[in-house]
């Protein structure tokens, strides 16, 4: 079976407010950044459940072609709201 020649890396920041959003391209030999994005949740009037369908319908969007995906893991103060 031969390697793929690129491999997408879908990484993601899931916070509640602004998540954060990286599309790494592994060539073989080197990483290169495709595309950087964040949702700016902050400061507007959206329940729990809106601001966790815009974050689903984003990573929906970007996952169509990602091979892996990667997230950060929760940690300290306010881990519980990554988690949810």
């Amino acid at each position: 079976m031969d390697a793929p020649k690129e491999i997408r890396i879908l990484c993601a920041d899931l916070s509640l407010r602004c998540p954060g959003f990286a599309v790494l391209i592994w060539d073989g030999k080197a990483i290169h950044v495709d595309s950087l994005s964040h949702l700016n949740t902050r400061g507007k009037d959206m329940t729990h459940g809106e601001l966790l369908v815009n974050i689903n319908t984003h990573l929906a969007q970007l996952s169509e072609e990602s091979d892996i995906f990667v997230r950060e893991k929760g940690f300290s103060r306010f881990a519980h709201e990554t988690q949810a």
